[in-house]
């Protein structure tokens, strides 16, 4: 096992807390840096026996990453279609990537198909998946947007000049909680920790993130820790745990639980925070005063 954990899966963000006027400001989620263009998803659906052919194409990706998390009436598929005549089955059903790996992997690995001609996974797993031959080459000819990508993300070590994947999204992990209910203000990431919100905070099971912020406010560095180091953050995490400082440890169903103040803190992802602010204008964003993760979604055609 390596003394260092891969930057390029454990990325921090080392910048001061945001605004959630800057933050929104922002976008909160940086959809759109490569439109994912009608060409691309078009030969996506042609010869596909797992989605209905040429009829229609099956997205399976997670929730909050399309207009209102409806795919009725998402303007973006509302006219892609029009545009293309293609009917998009969009299944926001991607809680986590270890629920994904568990209900999907093994079948992949057989070559078989998963009934989906897209899916979305976040950068570390994305790696895996091509690793192990389990995604399908993008067609360079049906996709001429695909020179929009910023270069920062064009060429990861993990897939040389995005033959494989491209992003859909990027966006930060940080606190969400209700000023109201924790008493004002927070700007420290070891808020999570503290025993007067004991039941009342969520964290996410993705361990980069987690593990990640935990480690900063521990002091640590997470793109540059040792094992030794990260492990300490995983302990810490394990002992509040178990003396009941989480009321769930969980993947993207977090959101519900925050929506409704059954949670007061959450570590939680950029691009949901934005959405749910939409209903929800006393609910507050940071990137903690040490510091936050930063991450990226990527689209990707399976075996």
């Amino acid at each position: 096992m390596s003394n260092s954990i891969d930057p390029e899966i454990l990325e921090a963000m080392a910048q001061h807390r945001t605004s959630r006027r800057r933050f929104l400001g922002m976008g909160g989620l940086a959809l759109g840096g490569l439109a994912v263009g009608p060409t691309l998803l078009a030969a996506c659906s042609s010869g596909s026996s797992s989605s209905g052919g040429s009829n229609g194409i099956t997205v399976l990706n997670w929730p909050l990453y399309i207009e209102g998390d409806e795919p009725s009436t998402s303007p973006t598929l509302k006219g892609f279609t029009t545009a293309t005549g293609i009917k998009v089955n969009y299944k926001n059903s991607i809680d986590d990537n270890g629920s994904f790996n568990t209900k999907y992997q093994a079948t992949l690995e057989k070559g078989k198909g998963i009934g989906a001609d897209l899916i979305v996974l976040t950068s570390w797993n994305a790696a895996a998946y091509i690793a192990d031959n389990l995604v399908e080459p993008l067609d360079a000819t049906t996709f001429p947007n695909k020179k929009n990508v910023i270069s920062r993300l064009a060429n990861p070590s993990w897939d040389p000049g995005r033959a494989k994947s491209i992003p859909w999204a990027v966006g930060q992990t940080g606190l969400a909680y209700w000023p109201d209910k924790v008493g004002g203000k927070i700007t420290d990431v070891n808020a999570i920790f503290d025993p007067k919100f004991k039941g009342k905070v969520t964290i996410l099971d993705e361990m980069r993130d987690t593990v990640g912020l935990t480690m900063l406010g521990m002091g640590t560095n997470p793109t540059t820790g040792t094992t030794t180091q990260m492990l300490a953050a995983v302990d810490k995490i394990e002992k509040a745990r178990d003396a009941g400082q989480f009321k769930k440890v969980t993947g993207n169903s977090y959101t519900e639980d925050l929506a409704i103040g059954d949670t007061w803190i959450a570590v939680a992802w950029s691009g949901d925070v934005a959405q749910l602010q939409a209903d929800n204008p006393g609910l507050e964003w940071v990137i903690p005063s040490q510091g936050g993760m930063l991450w990226v979604d990527n689209a990707m055609i399976p075996v």
